[in-house]
C-alpha cells in the first residue's frame, strides 16, 4: 500500500506554503513522511512545487488547482489497489489513523473515509486505484468538487472521534497557534 503527500494548495489564509511550516525545525511535509514511510510501501510527496529536493515527488498531472487533481494524480501512478491521501496541513496524523482506516478495507467500497465529530475528513482517507478513470472523467468535465465525487462512489466512514487531535487542519496562523499547543 502506498501514501502520498497533497502539497499543491495556495496556502491563502495561512499567509505562506504549509508544505515548508516547521515544527521543532521538521516542516509539516518531513514530519507526515517520517511518520509514514514507516507505514507504508511508497510514501510520494504530490504537488505543483517540490519544495524537499530529497523527498520523492510527483508533479500534478493536471493544473487544475483541486485535491481531485493530487488524488488522481497519486492514482494514475500507483501500482497499488489502496492509498492513502492526507493534506499537508494535518501534519498530526499518524499511525493509529492509518491502522484505523486500513483496518476496515473492503471490496463492497472504493474510499474510506474518518469522521470526527460527524464531519468527514476526505482530505485524510484511503481511495482505490479503481477510480482513477472516474477521476479523470470529473476533472476533464469541470467537476472538482471532492464530496460530490465521494457520494456518487461506494464509500465508508469511519468514526475518529477518539483520534481528534490528528486531524487538526492547519489553515491559518490561529490554526498553527493549536498546533504548538499539543
Amino acid at each position: 500500500m502506498n501514501a502520498y503527500i497533497l502539497t499543491g494548495g495556495q496556502s491563502r489564509r495561512f499567509g505562506s506554503d504549509k508544505s515548508i511550516a516547521t515544527i521543532e525545525d521538521l516542516t509539516f511535509t518531513k514530519i507526515l513522511y517520517n511518520r509514514l514511510e514507516t507505514l507504508f510501501d511508497n510514501v510520494t510527496i504530490i504537488g505543483k512545487i517540490r519544495t524537499h529536493s530529497k523527498l520523492p515527488f510527483l508533479p500534478d498531472k493536471i493544473e487544475t488547482q483541486c485535491p481531485m487533481t493530487g488524488i488522481y494524480t497519486g492514482l494514475s501512478s500507483t501500482k497499488s489497489d489502496w492509498n492513502l491521501f492526507v493534506a499537508v496541513d494535518m501534519p498530526m496524523v499518524g499511525k493509529e489513523t492509518v491502522n484505523l482506516l486500513t483496518q476496515t478495507i473492503s471490496d463492497k467500497v472504493k474510499i474510506i473515509i474518518p469522521t470526527v465529530k460527524d464531519r468527514l475528513q476526505p482530505m485524510c482517507a484511503l481511495y482505490h486505484k479503481s477510480l482513477t478513470e472516474d477521476l479523470e472523467k470529473n476533472l476533464q468535465n469541470g467537476n472538482y468538487k471532492l464530496m460530490d465525487f465521494i457520494s456518487n462512489h461506494p464509500s465508508r466512514t469511519v468514526n475518529a472521534d477518539a483520534l481528534s487531535s490528528q486531524f487538526l487542519n492547519v489553515n491559518s496562523p490561529e490554526d498553527f497557534e493549536k498546533l504548538n499547543n499539543y
